[in-house]
């Protein structure tokens, strides 16, 4: 091997260390980004079913019936 080999060599080994720490932080950076993407897919896909929900349930319309409270009234 010739001399620039084995420089380059010895200092490739020299910053093995921080090169690892480099990698474990960019991985554990994507692993973040990655479940906050799929969150937010998650949060989205969620809010969508439920307003469709929501509007395609329709609404229930109650009737009272207040003829004997109006007959009571008006006979007072």
């Amino acid at each position: 091997m010739s001399q620039a080999k084995v420089d380059a060599h010895k200092e490739s080994k020299k910053h093995v260390k921080e090169e690892m720490a480099k990698k474990k932080r960019r991985h554990i950076l994507v692993i973040v980004i990655l479940i906050i993407v799929a969150a937010v897919i998650v949060g989205w896909v969620s809010y969508s079913g439920y307003k469709t929900y929501q509007e395609n349930k329709g609404i229930e319309h109650i009737e009272v019936n207040t003829n004997a409270i109006s007959d009571y009234t008006t006979g007072l």
